[in-house]
């Protein structure tokens, strides 16, 4: 049971980040207020810090600290079934947004 919860947590967060990541991109591209757009364009696709799990066994969540990009993976892992879902927050992303809405 818990493992359905978090694996339930960890597809919210990662659909939360890409709306976030999908957002920022958004509005760095109608706001004439972003110096330097593309490298706000690229700092936006870098996740910081956020959460990751084993999807054949949920029953642990690991918190992740470091740089990703993209901030959402899937991958399997070579040594047989073994799929990890790690999902990092896009922090610049939610820096974008705030200095947009600021304006």
């Amino acid at each position: 049971m818990l493992g359905a919860v978090l694996q339930i947590i960890i597809v919210g967060f990662g659909c939360v980040c890409v709306a976030l990541m999908v957002l920022a991109v958004i509005e760095i591209h109608k706001s004439a207020d972003f110096r330097y757009k593309p490298l706000w364009y690229l700092a936006v696709l870098f996740g910081f810090f956020g959460i990751s799990i084993v999807w054949n066994q949920p029953d642990d969540l690991l918190f992740s600290v470091g740089i990703q990009i993209p901030p959402v993976h899937v991958y399997k892992l070579v040594n047989g079934d073994t799929i990890m879902v790690k999902i990092m927050f896009p922090v610049v992303a939610v820096i974008a947004l705030y200095k947009s809405a600021s304006k």
